[in-house]
């Protein structure tokens, strides 16, 4: 699906199904919280910032983490303890995460249900801006705050070339960029985007509404371009390992 092309690679996000928990006979205080009490869902989607401290022998533990379970859960409390002191937990995850991409811990948005069960009921535990209980997962601990759901409708006309990702349409960069022009003039002089992207983008008209993204979600570059825009604007030219891109903010 060409939605599924341009959508970003996920930051590492706590797996499903979560591990049973095995701290053995070590006391958990109630910080700690794997399967926190429900608290009633009032939306469909969440966002937060995340750290990851792993252990050697946790499931699906990153290469290259040597510490103990009892190491990385102390480890753990005191980032925790930090973030609830108010030290900023982009830093901190910049820093500290074990995760191996996203390391400014970012994990964007996602809808209800695709994330690990304990992990996303710790989120839901808190307020927006609130640091969740630590919730273990098959990676190992993860301390989390819970951040605003930001979305966007975003509408694109893809027109790819030989060499790009995925490419079927065989033209050449020239006549990629040729096409892509023609539909920004287009849009530039009133045309309406699915119009436009009908006649211009590889995806055709089924492609080319995104739907609802969440911060951190599309690629990069796209995310630059098209986060900034007002509902109707849209992008200059923007090149991808995808093809050229248009974006238009739809919502």
């Amino acid at each position: 699906m060409w939605l599924g092309w341009i959508l970003a690679c996920a930051p590492p996000t706590p797996m499903r199904p979560p591990p049973a928990n095995n701290v053995g006979e070590m006391a958990v205080e109630s910080l700690i919280v794997t399967d926190p009490p429900p608290r009633p869902a009032t939306e469909a989607r969440y966002a937060a910032t995340a750290v990851l401290v792993s252990w050697k022998d946790a499931p699906s533990a990153p290469p290259g983490v040597t510490r103990t379970e009892e190491e990385a859960l102390a480890i753990a409390r005191s980032i925790r303890d930090r973030a609830l002191r108010g030290e900023d937990l982009a830093a901190i995850a910049a820093a500290e995460s074990d995760a191996l991409r996203g390391r400014s811990g970012n994990l964007g948005m996602w809808a209800t249900g695709t994330m690990d069960p304990g992990f996303e009921r710790a989120v839901a535990a808190v307020d927006l801006g609130g640091i969740a209980p630590l919730a273990e997962t098959a990676e190992g601990w993860w301390i989390a705050r819970r951040d605003p759901v930001e979305v966007r409708r975003i509408g694109e006309v893809l027109v790819s070339f030989q060499g790009a990702w995925r490419n079927t349409a065989g033209r050449t960069r020239a006549q990629a960029e040729a096409r892509a022009a023609e539909a920004l003039r287009r849009l530039d002089q009133g045309e309406p985007f699915f119009e436009v992207a009908t006649t211009f983008s590889d995806a055709g008209r089924a492609g080319a509404d995104l739907g609802l993204v969440g911060e951190g979600q599309l690629i990069p570059t796209l995310e630059t371009a098209a986060w900034p825009l007002d509902v109707g604007e849209h992008t200059a030219v923007v090149e991808s390992t995808h093809g050229l891109h248009v974006l238009i903010r739809l919502e």
